[in-house]
């Protein structure tokens, strides 16, 4: 799992160069929320024959809460803060500046997960202040649900008319993080949001979202996966 996360630690540790660590997770997770937001929306306009109501609330708090005791967990410190620098050394002009922040903040960041609790962060990105609901598949259908979704953030992410809006989004957010932290997590989403966007495409492709998050079993995933592999087998060989 350690090469899932990684992707996500370093948009982190990108996002909080000049702040607190506790700003830099508010505006990754508020890009999460966006993330969120757009897959919700997605599915809702999707006919897939099957209709439940999904508290997104609870959603973020158990997918949170799978990402915050998976990091609480001593023996993955070394393999992720490792993955980070080998990030760091395939980021060219910005190899230098990304190893610096991850020898400054990698012990911080893994401070501040010890106390990390789930309703707080999701109560931060506005998951857990208003009743949301969203129709879904209830069954069968959801790892489809979840692929589409992913595609389309790609799609989303890609396309630079996208950028301003999620500017914007960012940056209310940041009134979400108090204003002791306000001024500083704004600066930061000016200074360092355009460059995340740029990579932030390269990270959700190298993250398995969906098994992670329990959409997908592995197995689904493996099938997808070998089906297209043996279809470019029996073409080549013949």
């Amino acid at each position: 799992m350690s090469k899932r996360i990684y992707s996500v630690l370093l948009a982190c540790f990108y996002t909080s160069g000049i702040m607190d660590v506790r700003v830099g997770l508010v505006v990754l997770i508020a890009f999460a929320g966006i993330w969120v937001s757009d897959a919700k929306n997605y599915a809702a306009s999707e006919d897939t024959g099957y209709e439940s109501k999904i508290d997104l609330c609870s959603l973020c708090e158990n997918y949170v809460a799978v990402a915050l005791d998976y990091l609480k967990d001593d023996k993955t410190e070394n393999v992720i803060v490792e993955a980070l620098y080998n990030t760091c050394s395939q980021m060219q002009i910005l190899a230098d500046q990304c190893t610096m922040m991850v020898d400054e903040y990698a012990k911080t960041f893994f401070s501040e997960v010890s106390s990390m609790q789930p309703e707080g962060l999701c109560k931060k990105v506005g998951l857990c202040t208003i009743p949301m609901a969203s129709s879904l598949p209830a069954k069968g259908n959801k790892c489809d649900v979840c692929h589409q979704a992913v595609d389309q953030v790609l799609n989303m992410l890609n396309d630079p008319d996208n950028e301003l809006g999620i500017i914007e989004r960012l940056l209310k957010a940041c009134n979400a993080v108090g204003d002791k932290y306000k001024s500083q997590c704004k600066r930061t989403v000016f200074e360092y949001g355009p460059v995340f966007l740029v990579n932030s495409g390269i990270f959700v492709e190298k993250l398995d979202v969906c098994t992670t998050f329990h959409a997908c079993t592995r197995l689904q995933v493996d099938k997808d996966r070998v089906l297209p592999l043996a279809m470019i087998e029996m073409v080549t060989s013949s």
